[in-house]
């Protein structure tokens, strides 16, 4: 376990490290430059990146050890930083430092992200994976979470440049630290322990499929929320990059919390039913922030919104250790990203036209459609008799 939580420490830096990049380039965009559709643009970079550095290592995922996958994605990360600074120093182009930001954060954690879920598979057994994956996502969240408020105020205070320092700095530590991770084969108790209720559900290619969709869609959410809130603090609230950070922070706060939560609600609840009842909320959420001009309302729902979304991957991401051999599970995960990551592309150029022409908090409208076709196709997937039964 103690290689475990050197993974954390190290994702933590990384994830916090990472909020702070996209939430100043998004803040400084808004703020400098008044234009949602550039937001848009620096968003759909860091997809369009994430979705070519995908499909590139697809065919060679499950074939390179998981750490030193990690190792490498949080090393691409820190040189990019670094390359934006030297971009903003040397030849004074702030926007093309935005751009080169938006590109280290798609390359890294897309090269990242199946790798770390890789790692906790093998270095889980069977009935630790549903607390490890809660465990994983309550850390990423502090650094997330944490990272919003605080780029929030360096940001007033101090600017850009100063900030891209503090990101490389914090980058490199986390990639020392991902250099004492080893290499962990398929864990035996985990392997042979799986629930044999699970074993037609796996071989059926269409229902893995959907339920990747499943999975990736609180990320697609989590995207088009933080392309609306720039504008809509902006336009909406009237409030300033302090307000913006702390409400940011808010979804944080609640993602933190839902690591402990689904951990006991797991337990007592249905996972079909959970993720069923949160799809239902999300869209509910979203259609009354699409008509709210209250701060203290957009920090409630904001916060609720925390709890709910990283609760679905908390939940799709066990099933699918429990149902994925670790063989397989990288190159499965990449090709989910890739539908994710063209979802994102689609909705996220869609979302800066439709906040431009028609103001930011229709943007949430987008979102609830979004989270429409989440609750629909979980219902389909989750009609399966045998997977219906299933009750943890």
């Amino acid at each position: 376990m103690k290689e475990y939580y050197r993974f954390l420490s190290a994702d933590l830096l990384s994830q916090f490290s990472s909020g702070v990049m996209l939430s100043a380039i998004s803040w400084y965009a808004i703020s400098w430059y008044k234009s949602n559709d550039l937001v848009a643009n620096l968003t759909n970079t860091n997809l369009l990146s994430g979705l070519l550095i995908t499909v590139l290592i697809i065919p060679i995922i499950d074939k390179i050890k998981e750490n030193k996958i990690i190792q490498i994605s949080l090393l691409i990360k820190t040189l990019m930083i670094l390359s934006s600074i030297i971009c903003c120093t040397l030849f004074k182009d702030i926007k093309i430092g935005l751009f080169i930001i938006a590109l280290a954060n798609g390359i890294s954690w897309n090269i990242y992200f199946p790798a770390s879920k890789k790692f906790i598979q093998n270095i889980s057994n069977i009935e630790e994976l549903n607390k490890n994956n809660s465990l994983s996502e309550t850390i990423m969240q502090i650094g997330l979470f944490s990272s919003g408020l605080i780029s929030g105020i360096l940001l007033k205070y101090t600017n850009i440049l100063k900030l891209l320092y503090l990101i490389l700095l914090l980058s490199f530590i986390s990639t020392l630290l991902s250099i004492t991770l080893k290499k962990h084969s398929n864990n035996k108790e985990n392997k042979n322990n799986i629930n044999n209720k699970y074993s037609n559900y796996n071989n059926s290619y269409i229902y893995l499929l959907l339920i990747g969709i499943v999975l990736y869609l609180p990320f697609v959410g989590a995207n088009e929320i933080n392309t609306i809130l720039p504008g809509y603090v902006t336009e909406i609230l009237k409030g300033n990059s302090i307000i913006y950070g702390s409400i940011d922070m808010m979804y944080g706060i609640g993602a933190i919390l839902s690591g402990v939560l689904v951990s006991y609600v797991y337990k007592k609840i249905k996972e079909t039913n959970i993720v069923k009842y949160i799809f239902i909320c999300s869209i509910i959420i979203g259609v009354i922030l699409s008509i709210n001009k209250s701060i203290i309302i957009s920090y409630a729902l904001l916060f609720i919104l925390g709890i709910i979304g990283p609760s679905i991957r908390i939940i799709i991401n066990t099933v699918t250790m429990k149902t994925v051999n670790s063989k397989s599970i990288g190159k499965l995960m990449s090709i989910w990203n890739i539908i994710s990551i063209l979802l994102q592309i689609l909705l996220i150029k869609s979302l800066g036209n439709i906040m431009d022409s028609y103001g930011a908090n229709k943007g949430f409208i987008l979102y609830s459609i979004t989270m429409i076709i989440g609750l629909i196709i979980t219902l389909f997937i989750f009609r399966k008799d045998e997977y219906n039964n299933i009750k943890k």
